[in-house]
């Protein structure tokens, strides 16, 4: 369990609208910050983020807490690693433990296969520079053209030639074996025992999540006698091809800067653009564009350009992607390489004379992804009479509608519907019959928020519910309750999510402790926490941009709102008919508390 004095001291250091927006993208709204949650799939903003509090909520999902609570479930780490990280970037030094987090079966896979991550990147860059070792894969960087620079931003490192080259660095170091399996780095021999590296002799990319830490890699093949020209990670526990693009924790402040993202197929074309000054490019892991994609560049902008090879393939993976991203809420245009200069791929075209230029003439001139599917359906049915024209369209209407028609804002499916209703002269009420009749495919990483399958705050909070938090926003508040309304408070709350929050605030009063949600943290576990962060977020809200519920004193606003939540209170308490006598032995068990005296309940009557 970490030190309290250093949960407070990070806290306080920690500015949670910069922790936030390094990860999602946030627009100023009077005092609050705004933006699309993370933690479902949010369409429109539903996350808000106030810097009074250092608290952020969703009121879709029912995510919140602090920045440890947002650095913890964004990126997927258990407590200890969130604070390290947080402490790290506010400078802050936490209080020296005992003895080392436990590297055996204690330890958590995730946390262990990112160790063995870093440690295999570490070993691969090493080997990138070894005299011998590195020979290959340095004659290939050479040959890509790679820059310097660009080997150092990315990490590029070497596999060494050998089938055990990281197993023996990793035994001279005197660290287990088996974190490095479990992150599908080694495999264990067939016979005779032991284990052998899975990358050899390859160019190494390593993979990096949002927070620039390796959770995975992907190798080039360095001799063509290798059959396999790439080989990538499996999935391991940190790792999942569908929702990760490989580049985007380097292209995301040049993503928010052009307002947009480009979507290239590979490793080296990613490097390529980002050599040449296209720093907001990404790319796909040898899989489709996917909807978790979709959802992980919506936080980050409105637009996204794909870039496909002008071969069929290429046009096959773009007419899959029109599947995918057509009922996503992102400007979605496609560019078709092969067309410039004969470029096969961005690569390519950016090492050619005047290849940038065409390169930005490209992408001005990216087809609207429905325009493209559509030429491309007319293309295809161009020339076989009427009947194959109607039965084309209305099986495209019908594809539409397996694939999310139905859940897009109505004009723009009007709109959709009118083109298909010019290109075959059908009646668009006919072709919408046709797309709502649809059954609705599932989608990996598509999921509806109604069926998001996450923890969502209740419908209605109650009375005592709402006072907590209008202690929480302003806690001298909490010195307006008599001791008569304070047991009748947590008569109220017996038995609901607030209760714990409750007895929280009363211990730290009782103490003289001051009320942030630092200190809470010492005092809550998350589930309680996070609650905090509701009742708080509500009592926020209701103060509206004047902050009638807050100020460093009890002013006449706060009064007035304790009163009435006190009188509703009373009320709802009322009509559950509470037994008499529960109440006086809650009384009784609140003065042994204090060991009989009333005296200690630091509260004015």
């Amino acid at each position: 369990m970490s030190d309290r004095g250093d949960i407070e001291r990070v806290l306080a250091a920690t500015d949670i609208v910069r922790v936030v927006r390094e990860r999602v993208d946030l627009r100023e709204k009077g005092r609050e910050w705004v933006g699309l949650c993370p933690f479902h799939d949010d369409r429109s903003p539903s996350m808000f983020v106030s810097p009074a509090k250092q608290i952020f909520k969703c009121f879709a999902c029912g995510a919140g807490g602090d920045a440890l609570s947002f650095v913890q479930k964004y990126d997927g780490v258990e407590f200890p690693q969130a604070l390290e990280h947080l402490a790290e970037v506010a400078g802050v030094e936490l209080t020296p433990r005992g003895r080392q987090a436990p590297s055996g079966p204690g330890r958590s896979e995730r946390a262990s296969a990112l160790e063995a991550n870093a440690f295999a990147q570490e070993h691969f860059r090493k080997s990138l520079v070894d005299p011998n070792g590195g020979k290959a894969a340095r004659a290939m960087i050479e040959r890509r053209g790679i820059s310097p620079e660009m080997v150092e931003a990315f990490g590029i490192g070497a596999a060494p030639e050998g089938w055990d080259g990281l197993v023996q660095a990793v035994l001279r170091a005197k660290r287990p074996v088996e974190p490095f399996a479990a992150a599908q780095l080694v495999k264990a021999r067939d016979q005779g025992g032991g284990h052998y590296d899975v990358f050899r002799n390859r160019l190494m990319f390593p993979i990096h999540d949002q927070g620039g830490r390796v959770i995975a890699f992907g190798g080039r093949r360095l001799s063509e006698d290798d059959p396999a020209k790439y080989l990538n990670s499996p999935e391991s526990p940190v790792f999942k091809k569908s929702g990760v693009l490989y580049g985007l924790w380097k292209a995301t402040a040049g993503i928010r800067q052009a307002g947009y993202c480009i979507v290239t197929e590979g490793y080296t074309d990613t490097i390529a653009c980002h050599q040449a000054g296209f720093t907001n490019t990404v790319a796909t892991l040898g899989t489709a564009f996917t909807a978790e994609h979709a959802a992980l560049l919506r936080r980050l902008c409105t637009r996204v350009v794909l870039l496909f090879d002008g071969d069929e393939a290429g046009l096959t993976a773009a007419d899959r992607a029109v599947g995918v991203l057509f009922a996503e809420p992102l400007d979605v245009q496609i560019a078709i390489l092969g067309r410039e200069g004969g470029a096969k791929d961005p690569d390519e075209l950016l090492k050619q004379d005047g290849g940038k230029e065409r390169f930005q003439a490209m992408l001005r001139s990216a087809d609207d992804l429905l325009a493209f599917r559509f030429d491309r359906l007319r293309a295809r049915l161009e020339g076989g009479g009427r009947s194959a024209l109607i039965s084309g369209v209305e099986e495209e209407v019908r594809w539409l509608g397996e694939h999310g028609l139905r859940s897009i804002e109505p004009a723009r499916r009007d709109r959709i519907l009118a083109q298909l209703g010019n290109l075959s002269g059908l009646d668009q009420y006919r072709l919408r019959e046709l797309a709502l009749s649809a059954p609705r495919r599932a989608r990996g990483g598509d999921v509806s928020p109604s069926d998001a399958g996450v923890a969502r705050p209740p419908a209605e909070m109650s009375a005592g519910d709402k006072l907590v938090g209008v202690v929480l926003l302003e806690p001298a508040a909490w010195g307006l309750l008599s001791e008569d309304d304070a047991t009748m408070l947590r008569d109220a709350l017996a038995g609901g999510p607030s209760e714990p929050v409750a007895a929280a605030v009363d211990r730290l009063a009782a103490e003289g402790e001051p009320l942030t949600m630092a200190v809470l943290r010492g005092e809550l576990d998350e589930g309680s926490l996070q609650w905090a962060s509701t009742l708080v977020a509500w009592a926020e809200r209701q103060g509206g941009s004047a902050g009638t519920l807050e100020g460093t004193g009890v002013d006449d606003s706060v009064r007035a709102a304790v009163a009435g939540l006190l009188r509703q209170v009373l009320g709802e308490r009322s009509r559950q008919d509470v037994d008499p006598f529960e109440r006086i032995r809650a009384r009784r068990e609140q003065l042994a508390r204090f060991q009989n005296d009333p005296g200690r309940i630091a509260r004015p009557s």
